[in-house]
């Protein structure tokens, strides 16, 4: 089926066709919800072929992860957000593509239905966690901070500084 969230899917529209105007979103909201209440509407919306809405989604995505890939490469890539980037990339998919491994004995039916049933949920957790827990320097860069200015007391004494 379709991806169940809706924001990634609007701004990688926008990108890719550069129309940013409420009275599109207005639009098309209507003709949902016209096809919600005329069947006739709705089986003609249903009638689009999976490869067109694959392909659809496809470009879509594309769209998405480039401007995401750009926005990582403006900021500069550093060992840092390559590691939070990485890590939560691969365990979102790692969860999503073993589904069962959060469902079973012992584990609330939510965890597997939360966290288990698409990679953005775990994978967004992970960058959280790892954007918290991680250092914004490098420890070694801390180190040799501290050693400079330790170094600076004992050559110039505070009366001089």
């Amino acid at each position: 089926g379709l991806p169940t969230s809706a924001l990634g899917q609007n701004v990688g529209i926008i990108c890719s066709n550069k129309v940013v105007n409420k009275w599109v979103f207005v639009i098309i909201a209507s003709v949902f919800a016209i096809a919600g209440l005329f069947p006739q509407l709705s089986a003609v919306l249903s009638a689009i072929p999976q490869p067109v809405i694959g392909g659809a989604t496809v470009g879509v995505f594309g769209t998405i992860t480039m401007n995401g890939v750009r926005m990582f490469t403006r900021e500069g890539l550093t060992q840092r957000t390559t590691t939070i980037v990485g890590t939560s990339v691969v365990f979102g998919l790692g969860i999503w593509m073993a589904s069962g491994c959060l469902a079973g004995e012992g584990m609330p039916a939510w965890v597997s239905t939360v966290i288990g049933s698409n990679a953005v949920t775990p994978t967004a957790i992970m960058a959280i966690v790892l954007n918290l827990i991680l250092p914004q320097t490098p420890v070694v860069a801390q180190h040799i901070d501290a050693a400079k200015d330790a170094a600076v007391d004992l050559v110039l004494p505070e009366s001089k500084k």
